[in-house]
């Protein structure tokens, strides 16, 4: 993947080949794509969002599923995703899912304590679906569940004079 980029400065690469910025960023001589971006040889890489108290519970180790809403996957298995205040996640598996279907344990894996707190949440989330069914409002997305592992965690920044 270097190959394909130039370095132009300490901060950021372009495609060697368009010369069109490629939303990666070089640090210390390592490359990391910060962005939902296509490059090289048709690599796609995604990102999954989470709130605050998702995200502590990813790196404590606690979630290791996500349950999505969508027209089609958004990230495929084999591949990885950027979690902004996570890191990278290997994505293990996207499967469809019937929420009727789920159970407590898939409610742990996503870091809940209980199978209601987690539809109650996606009720807040999602509050144009219907989360009894499982089939939704007949806009045509459906649910996936996502398996992931956190590959590379974020690490908060040190604190700073400025931060007081």
């Amino acid at each position: 993947m270097r190959a394909e980029c130039e370095v132009l400065s300490r901060r950021s690469t372009t495609c060697a080949s368009s010369g069109v910025f490629c939303g990666r960023w070089a640090e210390d001589a390592q490359v990391v794509d910060l962005r939902l971006t296509r490059i090289g040889r048709g690599i796609s890489m995604g990102q999954l969002f989470f709130k605050k108290p998702l995200q502590d519970a990813i790196l404590s180790g606690r979630k290791v599923t996500t349950i999505r809403r969508w027209d089609r996957p958004r990230v495929k298995a084999g591949g990885r995703a950027w979690a902004p205040g996570v890191g990278w996640l290997a994505i293990d598996a996207v499967e469809p899912l019937v929420l009727a279907d789920m159970t407590a344990a898939d409610a742990a894996a996503d870091g809940f304590d209980t199978l209601a707190s987690l539809l109650d949440v996606l009720r807040e989330l999602y509050p144009d679906a219907d989360t009894r069914d499982g089939d939704g409002a007949g806009d045509g997305k459906r649910w996936f569940r996502v398996r992931f592992t956190l590959t590379s965690a974020v690490r908060a920044p040190a604190p700073t004079l400025y931060d007081a």
